[in-house]
Formats: structure tokens, C-alpha cells, sequence
């Protein structure tokens, strides 16, 4: 129900949502996976009117070739009186992205319910609905680094346009598929391939390019309101999105592929150059070469090397949870419109930790924060297998999520000062590349739980496996990091 993706720090993030936020599946916790995946690095999300390189204040080596170490002086963006900077909600590009990746984010949460319920209820399967959402993973995993290439190397205005156009398309298609009765796993596995696809070449674009509309001082604050815009989009989507599917099938893929044309219009809208523009200084070597030089940079950060085992591991739990709640709530006796409002109801605790987000990472320390949110994320997985009734798998879920917006903030925010901007898309997706390695197999391995053992068995192992890495992030000295560069 709540599908996380810490799409590495939809990510649709998740993802962010760009044209982004996969609609294949997800939900309130499908989102937090899809954005930790992204954390570019979600899933499907999610500006200064100043030069292009103004908001790219973060830390860059300029001395040494090699990349730059996070305990030097230059992996802290310079500092800036927070009172000097414009709001960044004066900002004609930063609105222009917002308001097309919001609508954009809303038309997902509507076909993130819809594309497994369409599968649930035409087959009864839970597998068969877990190998749609694996299918876009695997397309998704083939293009991923092709991305982040493309987005260090052409412009990711260009990909911020082109591919949610190509998406509306796609989800488009799912209409005439419902009204011949066509639906089938074999005719969505082929729409889920192609968004997933598309979100592979075009993923490496979106925080590159925020990075040159958002001053980095003001990073905290744009990565809580996008948490909040897409927290706000799944408290008000599933339930229309239960309502549409309920009155028809294909409805929420109609909203959905109107959805991505918006996110095309906002990105087409930004006038600050995103980079690479003609005339840039862009690589130009061999693909694997480019490529190298993105993991050495990983490589060399205590933190990243973290980062890439920890992500990885937590998506692939969260698409997992995603789809045993629906089975829970199936179970349950919930139909289309139980699952919509149990999502909204876990989507309030999302959005009030995105309003809470810039107070608490202002006075709590970073570590402290991650760590709260590992073990309070655990408790609400595990204490959801017990509630009786569909509603309070939602608020269960909205306690624990309360703590899902700080912890992306804080990785995204981190990530931000230490990846330079000419490595960032390859960076980016060569973490969400890690994150979604163990995707594909996530929805089958819940289905198969689900449909031998149940779905209340299933959820209380998932919550027992995230207890453990709840042990394992507050033994993990590579955190302290987090503190240290504040």
C-alpha cells in the first residue's frame, strides 16, 4: 500500500515523480521506495532564476582530477544567509517543474492503484499482479546507466520532455485494452517494459537538472516540498483512483496519460539552461569509461559504499510490502475503494512528515534521524499484519511514514553537496541502478508468499527483516558522516 522505493537517494520516485513516478505500481509506501531508489538519485516526485550554475553551490574538487573527498572543505556548498535567498516559490522554472511534476504525480498514484488491481481482479493472482511491477523493473534496469550517460552528455531538457510524452502514450494504450478485453499479463508486461524503459534513459536528468534551478542552500526546503507534493497527490489519488477503477476500468489510465503531457509542458516551460548545452564542455569518451569514473567516485565515499548495500535492500522490501497490503486488504474484505482510502489515510502521515521535515532536520542531528526512521518504519510493518480492518492498515501505516519524507531529505540533501554536477547523472543512476537490482524479483518473491503462506505471514517476515537492518544502520559508522559535514 504504501510502496517505498528509497529510489537511492523513486524513486515515483520515485521517481521522483517527474514523468517519473512509475505507475506501474505503487502507493504511499511505493512512493518512499521509488524516491530512495532515485535518490540520485520514486517512482514515480520530485528554482532560482539565476545563472544555470547557480544552484549548483555544491561541493566540486577543483584542484584534483580525482574525486572530491566528503571530509574536505569542498564537499560543504558555500555557506549563504538563508534571509538574502529568494523564496523558491518566487521562481518561475521551479514552479513551472513543480506544477507539471504535481499533476503528474496525482495521474500516477491514480494507475499505480489501478495497473495491479486491474491484474488482481482480472486473474485473482497476486503473482500474476507482482510480475507487471517486475516486468517494468527489468526494463527499467536495461537502460538505467545508458541514462545517466545520456544526461551528462545531452540535454536533459530534451529527456525531461520527450519521455513523459512517450509514458502518456503508454498508459494510454491500457485503454483500448480494457474496453476489447484484451487485458492480459502479456499485454500489460509490454506497457510496464516500455515505461520502464523510458524511466531508465530519462531518470539521470531530473536531479541534474534540479541542481540548476535550486540554489543548494535551498535543497532542504525544495526536497521537503516535493515530499509533500507527492505525499499531498497519494492522500487524494487513491481514493479516485479506487472510485475510477470501480466505475471504470479504464478511467484511471486516461487521468494518467493526461498526467505525463502536463509533466512535459512544466519541464518545457524552464528557461534556466539545464545542461549539457551547445557549446558545454561535455564527456565524450566511451560509455564504460564514463561510467567508471561515476563508480570510482562511489567507491571512494564511505558514505556511498553504504548507501549502495542499504537502498537496494529496503526498495526491494518495500515493493515487496506494497503488494502484500493490497492482498492484506483483499483479505481482509476490502475491495478497490478500501485499498484507495487505506493509502490515503498512510498518505496524511507522509504529508505531515514533509511539513514537519525542514523543523526536524533543523534540530535533530542527521544520524539520529535515519536511525528513528528505521526502527519506527519496522514497528508500523510489522504492527500492520494485526489490525482487523482496513482503515487501520492506513493509519498504521501513517504513523510510520511520518518518518519517510526526513530520511529522504536527508540522504537527498547529503548527496546533494558531494556529487559534483558533471558526474551527477551518471552518479544518479548508477545508484538507482543498485537500488533497483533486486526489484525485479521483489514483486514475484511477494506473490509467491502471498498466494502459499498468506499475507499476514508475509508482512510480519518483511517487518522482521527491516527490524534487522534497523540493527545494522546504528551500528554503521559510515553515518556519523551525516553530522559531520552539517
Amino acid at each position: 500500500m504504501t510502496e517505498a522505493v528509497l529510489d537511492a537517494p523513486d524513486p515515483d520516485a520515485a521517481a521522483d515523480t517527474s514523468s517519473s513516478n512509475s505507475t506501474v505500481a505503487g502507493g504511499a509506501g511505493s512512493a518512499v521506495a521509488q524516491r530512495l531508489a532515485s535518490l540520485q538519485p520514486p517512482m514515480k516526485p520530485r528554482s532560482s532564476s539565476k545563472s544555470p550554475d547557480a544552484g549548483a553551490a555544491v561541493v566540486r574538487e577543483s584542484e584534483s582530477p580525482g574525486p572530491p573527498s566528503v571530509n574536505s572543505s569542498s564537499s560543504v556548498s558555500a555557506s549563504v544567509d538563508s534571509s538574502t535567498t529568494p523564496s523558491i516559490w518566487r521562481s518561475r522554472d521551479y514552479l513551472s517543474w513543480w506544477t507539471g511534476t504535481t499533476v503528474s504525480a496525482l495521474g500516477s498514484t491514480l494507475s499505480a492503484i489501478a495497473f495491479p488491481l486491474l491484474m488482481l481482479y482480472q486473474t485473482g493472482s497476486v503473482a500474476q499482479a507482482g510480475a507487471i511491477a517486475a516486468l517494468e523493473n527489468v526494463g527499467r534496469l536495461t537502460t538505467l546507466l545508458i541514462g545517466g550517460v545520456l544526461a551528462d552528455r545531452f540535454s536533459r531538457k530534451a529527456l525531461l520532455v520527450g519521455a513523459p510524452m512517450i509514458q502518456a502514450l503508454a498508459v494510454g494504450a491500457v485503454v483500448p485494452l480494457v474496453l476489447t478485453r484484451h487485458v492480459s499479463v502479456y499485454s500489460l508486461g509490454a506497457v510496464a517494459v516500455v515505461q520502464g524503459v523510458v524511466n531508465g534513459l530519462s531518470g539521470g536528468a531530473m536531479m541534474p537538472a534540479l541542481k540548476r534551478i535550486v540554489p543548494a542552500e535551498q535543497f532542504p526546503a525544495a526536497s521537503a516540498s516535493r515530499q509533500g507534493r507527492d505525499m499531498a497527490a497519494e492522500l487524494v489519488g487513491p481514493p479516485i483512483g479506487g472510485i475510477l477503477f470501480a466505475a471504470a476500468r479504464w478511467a484511471p489510465f486516461v487521468g494518467d496519460a493526461l498526467s505525463y503531457l502536463a509533466a512535459a509542458l512544466g519541464s518545457g516551460l524552464i528557461r534556466t539552461p539545464l545542461g549539457p548545452e551547445l557549446g558545454e564542455d561535455t564527456p565524450r569518451e566511451p560509455m564504460r569509461r564514463q561510467l567508471a569514473e561515476g563508480w570510482r567516485f562511489i567507491r571512494s565515499n564511505d558514505y556511498m559504499r553504504f548507501i549502495t548495500t542499504w537502498i537496494p535492500v529496503v526498495n526491494a522490501l518495500f515493493m515487496v510490502l506494497f503488494l502484500l497490503v493490497l492482498a492484506l486488504i483483499r483479505h481482509r474484505g476490502g475491495g478497490p475503494v478500501s485499498v484507495g482510502t487505506a493509502n490515503a489515510i498512510a498518505a496524511i502521515g507522509g504529508l505531515t512528515g514533509a511539513v514537519c521535515t525542514p523543523w526536524l532536520v533543523r534540530r535533530i542531528r542527521s544520524r539520529t534521524l535515519v536511525v528513528a526512521a528505521s526502527w519506527v518504519l519496522a514497528a508500523g510493518v510489522i504492527a500492520a499484519a494485526f489490525v482487523p480492518h482496513p482503515w487501520e492498515i492506513g493509519a498504521v501505516f501513517a504513523a510510520a511514514l511520518v518518518m519517510a519524507a526526513p530520511l529522504y531529505s536527508v540522504f537527498e540533501t547529503y548527496q546533494v553537496k558531494i556529487v559534483p554536477d558533471e558526474l551527477y547523472g551518471r552518479v544518479s543512476t548508477l545508484l538507482t541502478f543498485l537500488s533497483v537490482g533486486l526489484l525485479w524479483v521483489a514483486p514475484i518473491v511477494a506473490g509467491l508468499l502471498a498466494d502459499f503462506f498468506g499475507p499476514v505471514t508475509a508482512q510480519v517476515v518483511g517487518g522482521g527483516v527491516l527490524a534487522a537492518l534497523a540493527v545494522w544502520v546504528q551500528s554503521a559508522k559510515s553515518l556519523h558522516q551525516l553530522d559531520e559535514d552539517r
